[in-house]
């Protein structure tokens, strides 16, 4: 695990054999220390301070300014009073992503934490400490409609712009939670 407040990842995040993508994501997202930014809102109409890798923080900015220039977003910001693309979580410790498991998976202990597979056991799925993008400052999980549908002016927005469309943004969606987005989906 990296040091708190250090995003990236390490070179051995992927074991000693990394695939070429493995190696890339290596390469292109370094260990460095966090960076804090405030982006957009969070759903609750306030400031979102979003914490990750410099790199995924650029990222994350250059997706809610490209959004805010969509046909779809000011209809929706004037009808729900809210931003579609709302920011939730992005960098956690491994110590939340314990709690979250211990909440997430009904775990009792640290050893269950670590050994129980997150499918079907989690609600929503949620990796073990050290393995979340989350714990590596590359992921994002978005509220507002976003992060609510799959089918969402928003959501499918980003998924034509992300890894998985057109490759304008280095972003991909989890595929079975509408609101994870991270560098490489996971």
């Amino acid at each position: 695990p990296l040091e708190s407040g250090v995003c990236g990842f390490p070179a051995d995040f992927f074991g000693s054999d990394p695939t070429p993508a493995q190696a890339a994501l290596i390469a292109a997202y370094p260990p460095q220390p966090c960076v804090t930014h405030t982006i957009g809102k969070t759903k609750h109409n306030s400031p979102a301070r979003v914490t990750g890798h410099p790199t995924w923080i650029a990222t994350l900015r250059e997706v809610y300014r490209l959004a805010t220039r969509e046909s779809w977003w000011n209809p929706y910001v004037e009808e729900n009073g809210v931003d579609p693309i709302c920011f939730s979580s992005g960098y956690r410790s491994i110590e939340t992503q314990i709690y979250l498991r211990m909440s997430n998976c009904g775990h009792r202990n640290y050893d269950e934490v670590m050994s129980v597979p997150t499918r079907p056991a989690c609600s929503p799925p949620t990796a073990r400490p050290g393995k979340s993008r989350h714990n590596v400052g590359l992921a994002i999980d978005f509220g507002g409609s976003l992060g609510a549908s799959f089918s969402s002016e928003a959501h499918q927005w980003l998924k034509s712009k992300g890894l998985r469309g057109d490759g304008t943004l280095n972003i991909k969606n989890y595929q079975s939670e509408a609101w994870h987005w991270s560098v490489d989906g996971s």
